[in-house]
């Protein structure tokens, strides 16, 4: 048996040349960092004049996301808002991770009511709007989802 070496010397540099110049053109590895995180509603609850929204909380960056708050402000229907108090305090979410945090604040009148005709099926779905306000080590990242909400079937003021 013969080796590349035995018939031509030369052979041996151009080919571990020609490697060496295609792993230099190869995909360089992107870390993504800064980015914001998504945010969702997973699904609202009404109760006693309160909502209960659980939000999840998608971190994008190849690296941890420390959270030292998370505010949230929801509409519904374009119409009045209900404000969460500050909650999540020390949580940290994985590169690339996901974490559902539960906010609760009270909603307006007109809120309820419609919250109330979605259960009753007047509607089949209302529009909301979320806007969340994250705070982590190194910034306040304002972001903000939009939706449809409809009734949980069987799941008196559960919403989706």
């Amino acid at each position: 048996m013969t080796s590349i070496r035995s018939h031509n010397p030369a052979l041996l540099v151009v080919v571990l040349l020609a490697l060496i110049l295609l792993s230099a053109c190869g995909p360089s590895v992107r870390q993504v960092k800064g980015e914001p995180p998504l945010v969702g509603l997973d699904s609202l609850i009404q109760s006693n004049g309160d909502l209960i929204m659980n939000i999840s909380i998608r971190n994008m960056n190849d690296f941890r996301l420390d959270v030292s708050g998370v505010t949230a402000r929801f509409e519904l229907d374009s119409g009045p808002t209900a404000e969460t108090r500050p909650a999540a305090q020390g949580l940290s979410i994985a590169p690339r991770g996901r974490e559902v945090v539960q906010l609760r604040g009270p909603a307006s009148a007109q809120v309820l009511q419609q919250l109330q005709s979605l259960t009753a099926g007047e509607q089949r779905n209302l529009p909301w709007r979320l806007e969340i306000l994250i705070d982590d080590i190194q910034r306040r990242q304002p972001t903000e989802a939009r939706g449809f909400l409809h009734a949980v079937p069987g799941q008196p003021n559960r919403f989706r």
